[in-house]
């Protein structure tokens, strides 16, 4: 039946089959629901496209969960249970685009098995939230990932699969009973509906077992019926071959693959007919508001392909088309009509009624709405707190900022948030820039004000799936209530009054963040232009605006989750940073929920000892280490009970972090994430050893004679450890070389600055499995990367710099280019180039790349990100104008063509550190 099923239109069949009943008037389980769907006529359309045949829809939403793959859901675990495949405390694994995990969770609900779903991140929210109610767990994967890639959602699968112990993946791209489920049952209803009498049938393909098995049936029995497939551009089931163009994404769920499943037996399609997002989706929305069928985008697609059939038929014949799931899964995407605007999929009577609602608008401006302040977040905060924000709001998306002028900088939504941490790709201490939608990339961004007329917001809505609307008439950071305005302005501090929340606040409610660093660079800079400030008693204004801006901060902010503590000292003005932050009203109650802490070694005691009394829940904790240790420190990291993430950071001049050793060893079996930077040398690095569960390690020291420690770690295993980063200065080349010998093999990713060309050679050996990697290559170490692209079978991500660099010279961007076109991994599609000095990028090399990137098998949309020092920024930007005009028309013409995915410019941020 399938491509590797010894199944006969004869009727033979090496498998089980069962008898079709009918259904019973009382039903023991909602399983004796599942088949026995009914057909409908369709009138409306067939009248307005002036066909002549009879049109019959298989309405397979009327099965227990909504779908047609509810069938095999039931049918496969059955079987399973019978082969003995699956018992009692089993889990079962599935990898599927929503239907099947939907049909499987449903049957494994009711028989008691555990149940984790595997689906690609373009699937609507909608599955998620059945899937998630029918008790299953779901891990969601990358829509772009090729079939056979690890973080495809088969590859995620087939990884779960051998981690869990009595676990079962069904597969239904190969399970010989996906087919037959729709060969016993779904072919016999429609031949007892039509009494036998059918002239085509039209059935998306996408595992292929419905068509399979549903022709297998009616070609034994009607041997004269013509079996259409229908397959959607981007997709490569269709025969003959030169029908599918390349493999594209296409927004469409169900239907369509990139690679042919063994379930689908193309022998058994007598022809195949593409379909496009927007006819599917355009049809899908008719049935709705013509025939009342609420289905969901694919039967779209099969009914756009079931009147193209019919309009060659005559009247008497027949055409049967399989609609295969409801709108139940859709309802915020082609339902919506703000969805199908602004992917351009409007019709013309859609059109219509907008023309009519614009109309109804007269003059009225965004004034008018009476809109709320917008909820910002700034671009540095992490992707956590990014998320509560949107739950506790029910947003899903959120406007960004960049301090400390609050210029909008981006967006960034609760879906994508959620996607790219679910997949490995950032992580919920990810800073939101590494994730939003930037607005440099945005072609035709444009402000709206609140004067801008609705005729206008309405019009741009039908492309843009978002707005934001700025008010200019204050442009003040401080909101200081009467009191403390009085305060400032008898030291000679003038503070404007905005008519609205001030931002820095408005972002602070909802973020729960508040970092005192930050908020003494705003004060600088409101305060420094001021006549009455000097560079005399400038230190003493910033501590005293301070004070009274944490004084109004603590009646506003109820709870804190993220704390920067780290202060500039205020030399002329000794002991003021005794008065611990715990001291002003409110203080105490601001930190008990706090789950990240970044302090300096010499923070008061006294704060220590009030975060001591409430505080123990800290995930994440960085510390600065100045010139003393303060009491009360080594007693907070001991009292922690889940510290996950640590980060020490030793200045030149300060204490070594020695002392606090023990407390830190405490965490040994919690501790997944360690990062250490020092500028200093004797720094002890082996109590590392100590922390057997290490995801993460960052050692980010400056010169190679700090390493000295390092021998101690030459011989230990860490196993888990998966990210390894030790930019700038390296350890002796035998310690390193020691240490990834036995931890090289499990690293996904990879940073190193070493010169030593004899370890870069060594990384494909020493570390095979890497997916990320970041190295500095010389213009003379071309074979080096050659070497690494053909060991490092799994590579997606390369960082390397290029040009000259403080007497350095680097690979040529045109030899790097060269390389990755002919030797990269098929994995690969991101690159990430260190373009420090300004040297050019030449159009005509980054199109000579693309056009050869355009003919990859298989194909991957490639990312490039191009990084440039703050010092050459206006350089690069400006100086280079002409050429980088010209990259631009290159880079906007391949990202048409969907061959480059994404394209920034960065600003290498040398604070971050």
């Amino acid at each position: 039946m399938a491509n590797n099923c010894t199944c006969t239109l004869t009727g033979s069949s090496p498998h089980h089959h069962e008898q079709h009943l009918p259904e019973p008037p009382i039903l023991d389980t909602i399983l004796d629901h599942i088949g026995n769907t009914p057909i409908v006529r369709i009138n409306q359309i067939t009248k307005s496209e002036g066909i002549e045949c009879e049109i019959l829809a298989k309405c397979e939403f009327f099965n227990s969960g909504g779908s047609v793959k509810d069938r095999i859901g039931k049918r496969m675990i059955e079987e399973a249970e019978k082969a003995g495949i699956i018992k009692p405390g089993y889990t079962i694994i599935e990898p599927t685009s929503g239907n099947t995990g939907i049909g499987l969770a449903l049957t494994a609900a009711i028989k008691g098995y555990r149940t984790i779903i595997t689906l690609p991140e373009k699937m609507s929210q909608e599955k998620v939230d059945v899937l998630k109610a029918l008790g299953a767990e779901i891990v969601r994967t990358p829509t772009e990932a090729a079939w056979d890639s690890p973080e495809s959602h088969i590859g995620v699968a087939k990884r779960l699969n051998k981690e869990i112990p009595n676990s079962v993946i069904l597969d239904q791209y190969s399970n010989p009973y996906n087919p037959i489920a729709h060969y016993d049952h779904t072919a016999e209803e429609i031949l007892i509906s039509c009494d036998g009498k059918l002239d085509v049938l039209v059935a998306g393909a996408g595992t292929g077992g419905t068509i399979t098995g549903i022709a297998m049936k009616l070609k034994e029995r009607c041997p004269t019926v013509k079996i259409i497939g229908v397959d959607p551009y981007g997709s490569i089931l269709a025969q003959p071959e030169d029908s599918n163009l390349s493999v594209a994404p296409y927004l469409v769920e169900g239907i369509g693959y990139d690679f042919v499943p063994d379930a689908l037996n193309r022998t058994l399609v007598d022809d195949w007919i593409k379909t496009n997002d927007k006819d599917s989706f355009i049809y899908a929305r008719r049935l709705i508001r013509e025939e009342g069928i609420l289905c969901g985008g694919s039967s779209g697609s099969a009914m756009f392909a079931a009147i193209q059939v019919a309009k060659s038929l005559k009247k008497g014949q027949r055409v049967v088309v399989i609609l295969p799931d409801s709108v139940r899964n859709y309802m915020t995407k082609f339902l919506n009509d703000d969805w199908m605007k602004e992917h351009g999929f409007v019709d013309e009577t859609i059109k219509k009624e907008e023309e009519t609602k614009i109309q109804q608008w007269g003059g009225a401006t965004i004034k008018d709405l009476n809109l709320k302040v917008a909820i910002t977040i700034d671009s540095q905060a992490t992707c956590r707190e990014a998320i509560e924000i949107l739950e506790q709001n029910e947003f899903d998306q959120l406007p960004v900022t960049s301090s400390p002028n609050k210029k909008l900088v981006g967006l960034v939504t609760l879906g994508n948030l959620l996607a790219r941490i679910s997949r490995g790709r950032a992580t919920p201490d990810s800073p939101v820039n590494d994730v939003m939608f930037k607005f440099i990339r945005a072609k035709n961004f444009e402000e709206f004000t609140t004067d801008i007329p609705l005729e206008k917001l309405t019009r741009f809505f039908e492309k843009h799936s978002s707005a934001v609307v700025t008010e200019r008439k204050n442009d003040g950071v401080l909101v200081p209530k009467h009191e403390s305005k009085t305060v400032l302005y008898d030291n000679g501090i003038v503070t404007s009054t905005p008519t609205y929340k001030s931002p820095f606040f408005n972002y602070a409610s909802f973020c729960k963040v508040l970092s005192l660093y930050k908020v003494d660079k705003i004060i600088e800079h409101v305060v420094q232009h001021q006549k009455s400030v000097t560079p005399q008693n400038l230190p003493f204004i910033k501590y005293l605006t301070m004070q009274e801006i944490l004084k109004l901060f603590m009646t506003q902010i109820s709870s804190l989750k993220v704390l920067d503590y780290t202060f500039i000292c205020f030399e002329t003005i000794p002991n003021l940073l005794d008065v611990p932050f715990t001291y002003f009203p409110g203080g105490i109650s601001c930190i008990k929920n706090l789950t990240e802490l970044r302090c300096n070694s010499n923070n008061s005691s006294e704060f220590f000892y009030h975060l001591l009394q409430f505080c123990y829940n800290l995930k994440s904790l960085t510390i600065e280490f100045e010139n003393i240790i303060s009491n009360g420190l080594f007693d907070l990291i001991a009292s922690q009970k889940n510290l996950k993430h640590l980060k020490l950071f030793q200045s030149c001049d300060g204490v070594y972090w020695t002392d606090i050793l023990s407390a830190l060893i405490k965490h040994s079996t919690t501790l997944t994430k360690l990062h250490l930077v020092s500028f200093a040398e004797d720094v002890p690095i082996s109590f590392i050893s100590a922390f057997s569960n290490l995801h993460e390690l960052n050692i980010s020291f400056y010169e190679e004679r700090y390493f000295d420690d390092f021998k101690e770690l030459q011989f230990v295993t860490f196993p888990k450890l998966q990210i390894l980063k030790i930019p700038y200065a390296c350890p002796k080349v035998e310690y390193f070389t020691s240490f990834l010998e036995r931890n090289g093999k499990n690293l996904k990713e990879f940073n190193t600055d070493t010169d030593n060309k004899s370890l870069k050679s060594s990384i494909v050996k020493l570390c095979p499995n890497l997916v990320k990697l970041s190295l500095l290559l010389k213009n003379d170490e071309v074979e080096t990367l050659k070497i690494i692209f053909n060991g490092c079978k799994q590579l997606e991500s390369l960082e390397v710099w290029c040009g000259e660099f403080c007497g350095k010279k680097y690979l040529k961007e045109e030899e790097l280019f060269a390389i990755i076109a002919d030797h990269s991994p098929p994995s690969f599609h991101e690159l990430k180039l260190y373009n420090l000095d300004g040297s050019e990028l030449f159009p005509e090399d980054l199109d000579s790349f693309l056009m050869c990137w355009k003919f990859r098998i298989p194909f991957k949309s490639f990312s490039l990100i191009v990084i440039v020092d703050d010092s050459i920024k206006d350089f690069y930007l400006g100086g280079l104008q002409n050429i980088h005009k010209k990259n631009m028309e290159v880079i906007e013409k391949y990202k048409k063509l969907n061959i480059l995915k994404k394209f920034e410019i960065e600003v290498k941020d040398d604070d971050e550190e």
